[in-house]
């Protein structure tokens, strides 16, 4: 299991680093945002034809959602149990807790502005976070590396 949990940490770690210049500048969180909602408006328009359009966006909501819920679930007990790792650890304890509490705020502010039933209001819709980013960054830039020195002990 430390292996494991080892594993997924320097995962996330890299995932975390790579995705930084993204989070912390708004220029390019805009133009990301902006190719995924022109790609999946190309998307949209190849369902155009069909009858059912309604229904079939709904249940792509739907299906978005649950998918959303179903990592952010993962992630939640990941942390976990790297918490119960270190039950003695005060520090640990208290870090795995707010990055419990910032996945579920996370995913919620992701699922309230991800509106797929009207895409042409999609880009007014996702707004940029910065202090909300920032401290994600910084939090997992924290949480990461004690983790991992903490599972080579």
């Amino acid at each position: 299991m430390k292996v494991f949990l080892l594993a997924v940490t320097i995962l996330l770690l890299i995932n975390r680093i790579r995705s930084t210049p993204r989070m912390l500048s708004k220029t390019l969180y805009e133009n990301n945002t902006q190719k995924a909602i022109d790609k999946l408006k190309k998307q949209i328009d190849g369902i155009e034809t069909m009858s059912n359009k309604e229904d079939v966006l709904k249940i792509a909501q739907y299906l978005v959602a649950v998918l959303v819920w179903l990592y952010a679930l993962l992630i939640i007990i990941y942390y976990i149990l790297v918490g119960n790792r270190f039950p003695s650890n005060a520090t640990m304890l208290m870090l795995t807790a707010i990055q419990i509490v910032t996945m579920f705020i996370g995913t919620k502010m992701t699922l309230k502005e991800f509106d797929m039933v009207n895409p042409e209001n999609m880009s007014n819709n996702i707004k940029y976070h910065r202090s909300w980013f920032l401290f994600n960054v910084v939090l997992d830039y924290v949480y990461y590396p004690i983790t991992i020195c903490l599972l080579l002990n």
